[in-house]
């Protein structure tokens, strides 16, 4: 059990991690941090900085630790472990039983951003149940099992349903027994108890939890203890310790998996790396292309143009309509100084906003680092906007982001974070992950999206993070256009900052 307010050496760290991990020992921790005080208050007390939460939360995931948010969370999630460290859920499905309609509510509301699955029954799973239970009692998982209140007989064959479901992983048993209970009550209860422990014994693991914090009757916590299952204190806290149960579970089979295949390097990588030495810097348009292209992402048709006429045969080679960006270094949002003009339909709409750019350029003073006016394919409306990027941390290095584009980054907070390098199964997973990701299904009549080609390049973009080291501090590619299934990716935008730590 850790309490940690910063890992001043992250790889020692993470080999403490490995070794716990080979030796089938979880780690829990509390790690604060997340909010501008915690992180204020570690600098001070401990002259270190803290890196962004987000990103260490990732790194810690990866790492196998199973990071919780506060004391009581962190002591409930202990206990589950010390009962079933050597006997995890083989998945995410979890069989709940409760004794009321409200609790199945709360149980949803506090379960929606776990792990947790409630799968249906199956059809000989609600049959048996129809026939121990009121015909009132919808049968559902989350499971009311109250009845008509009579537990001794309606709780252990409700149990033994859930046992046999192929689905049901793991079974949750909701049950509030607080201290100076009526001796009816306990008797009651017992019986609950008691059918627990007999569930437990088909295999599958058996959690026992109340939704309150006050304290445990020692009659039920021993039947329950003397059984070997654990008897969990808080709604919260006890969702959050199957949930741990569950990515624990998850991570040693990923670790006993297959090595899995990231991406590839480009055959000239030292060169490349040696090209990127030196100062801090933001690499021109044509070296960040080259970069790229080096890792086969590719980039929408275009053409670097110095004159109007170059950028009057670059709009007939691209085919009109067309998009014109004025090029500097020393900006990084082009829209919004008025470098960026689109649709451009013909010649004439051509030369008005290529002398406009211009305009911008001198007004501006970009003159001394103006590379000319990119003239780029106008990416059709059936593509899907998305950001794919590198942020890296101070102690934890670099981190892989994945964004929807335009307006939905910021409005939806919509981005999902791996460390690098990553998985074709892992980049999938964090497409499925990312809110909004409905997108690419084909939403509302429009093409289904080329998840396949989004995928890889997820998964190269993370090689060139890891292959790069500290001479890549960002890189952003936004917006990348995901075109409809078979069609690809197309990068319509690049900012890469390298340069020696």
């Amino acid at each position: 059990l850790l309490f940690l307010e910063v890992i001043r050496r992250p790889q020692a760290f993470l080999q403490a991690c490995e070794r716990a991990a080979e030796l089938g020992k979880p780690i829990i921790a509390v790690k604060v941090g997340r909010s501008r005080l915690a992180q204020k208050a570690a600098l001070t007390h401990t002259a270190a900085l803290t890196g962004e939460d987000c990103i260490q939360d990732v790194w810690l995931k990866r790492a196998g630790v199973l990071r919780v948010d506060d004391l009581d969370q962190l002591l409930e999630t202990a206990e589950a472990f010390s009962r079933y460290r050597h006997r995890l859920p083989r998945g995410n499905g979890v069989g709940m039983i409760t004794v009321s309609g409200g609790e199945i509510g709360l149980i949803g509301d506090l379960s929606e951003n776990l792990s947790l699955r409630f799968p249906p029954l199956s059809k000989p799973g609600e049959e048996e149940l129809r026939k121990r239970l009121p015909p009132f009692t919808p049968i559902t998982n989350p499971l009311d099992a109250w009845g008509r209140g009579d537990l001794a007989e309606t709780y252990p064959a409700c149990l033994e349903v859930l046992a046999r479901e192929e689905g049901v992983d793991l079974i949750a048993v909701s049950q509030d027994a607080p201290p100076g209970m009526a001796e009816d009550q306990v008797n009651q209860y017992a019986n609950v108890a008691r059918a627990a422990v007999r569930a437990a014994l088909a295999g599958k693991p058996v959690i026992a939890f109340s939704h309150v914090s006050s304290g445990l009757d020692g009659t039920i916590r021993g039947i329950l203890e003397e059984g070997n299952v654990p008897f969990l204190q808080g709604t919260r806290e006890s969702l959050i310790a199957i949930d741990r149960l569950i990515q624990y579970g998850t991570f040693l089979e990923r670790r006993a998996s297959p090595k899995a295949l990231y991406g590839k390097s480009p055959k000239d990588l030292d060169p490349i790396a040696r090209q990127l030495a030196g100062p801090k810097r933001t690499l021109s348009h044509r070296e960040a292309r080259a970069v790229l292209e080096s890792y086969g992402i590719p980039i929408v048709k275009e053409f670097l143009c110095q004159s109007m006429d170059e950028a009057l045969e670059a709009a007939r080679r691209v085919t009109y309509p067309v998009v014109l960006k004025g090029l500097s270094p020393a900006v990084a949002h082009k829209t919004e100084a008025g470098l960026v003009k689109l649709p451009i339909g013909n010649e004439q709409e051509l030369r008005s906003g290529f002398l406009e750019i211009l305009e911008k350029v001198n007004s501006q003073g970009l003159g001394s680092c103006f590379e000319g006016v990119l003239v780029q394919e106008l990416i059709s409306s059936e593509a899907t906007e998305v950001i794919v990027g590198i942020s890296r941390d101070e102690a934890f290095g670099p981190a892989l982001v994945l964004g929807l584009g335009g307006l939905f980054v910021e409005l939806l907070k919509a981005t999902v974070i791996r460390i690098p390098p990553i998985s074709r199964d892992e980049a999938y997973a964090m497409i499925s992950e990312l809110r909004g990701h409905e997108l690419f299904e084909g939403f509302r009549g429009k093409a289904r999206s080329d998840v396949d080609a989004l995928a890889e390049t997820l998964v190269q973009v993370g090689q060139m993070a890891v292959d790069l080291k500290e001479r890549l501090h960002g890189l952003d590619l936004n917006p990348l256009m995901v075109l409809p299934e078979s069609r690809g990716v197309r990068v319509v935008d690049v900012v890469m900052v390298v340069g020696d730590a």
